[in-house]
């Protein structure tokens, strides 16, 4: 990717508060609004140039924690889960107590096979009050399906090759003929405004971020 976003936005129907962001970072590429010009640039598909951008600009900023928790829902995203989990471990500030992050951990902990901290996670969070309707699934999903079980149920609703996933379970195939809760309620979790289970694409990320620090830790990541 160019050093300048413009190469890779100056062909988007930019608004004008996305065109003053990108050019306020051109002035100053050192600082913290390479965050706003890698939303713009999500919002815009260019996914890929997003994550490259965050991931130089933590590198100048790796107390930036909103970009961090951003990042890793890009990769979440692409289906880079390790990259996800270890960009979220490699934060110099502990995200204790964040929503966001807690949503996006628990996702991530159940796809890579890690199981005490998805157990861990699932308990915080069932006293917590959230939108994000695949994490209530998740929730459902442990109280009456094995642990395997909800890990292949999930991947599948997340069109990732459960095959390409840690085999730390052992889950050839399911235990049940049981319909999985994520192919039962499709259209909800698809529909739902209040919802997205699309991270990347939200204009509000950053206030979604801030928002999402409870008043007491419940985790440390």
């Amino acid at each position: 990717m160019g050093s300048d976003p413009q190469n890779i936005l100056e062909k988007r129907p930019l608004t004008k508060s996305e065109q003053i962001a990108v050019d306020h970072f051109k002035k100053n590429p050192g600082g913290r609004g390479f965050f706003s010009v890698a939303e713009i640039m999500a919002r815009h598909q260019d996914l890929d140039e997003a994550i490259q951008l965050l991931v130089k600009g933590l590198e100048r900023h790796p107390s930036y924690s909103v970009a961090r928790v951003y990042l890793s829902s890009l990769y979440l995203k692409r289906a880079n889960l390790s990259e996800a989990w270890d960009n979220l471990e490699q934060s110099p500030l502990p995200l204790r107590g964040n929503l966001t992050a807690q949503i996006i951990r628990l996702k991530l902990s159940l796809l890579l096979g890690r199981k005490s901290e998805t157990l861990e996670l699932a308990k915080d969070l069932k006293s917590q009050d959230f939108q994000d309707l695949e994490v209530h699934t998740i929730l459902t999903q442990l109280e009456i399906q094995t642990y395997p079980e909800v890990r292949r149920d999930f991947a599948e609703h997340l069109k990732i090759a459960f095959k390409d996933l840690p085999d730390v379970d052992g889950a050839h195939k399911k235990s049940t003929d049981a319909p999985s809760l994520f192919e039962s309620t499709p259209s909800q979790l698809k529909s739902d405004p209040k919802a997205p289970s699309d991270l990347s694409l939200q204009a509000s990320f950053r206030e979604r971020v801030a928002k999402g620090f409870f008043q007491s830790p419940i985790h440390t990541i």
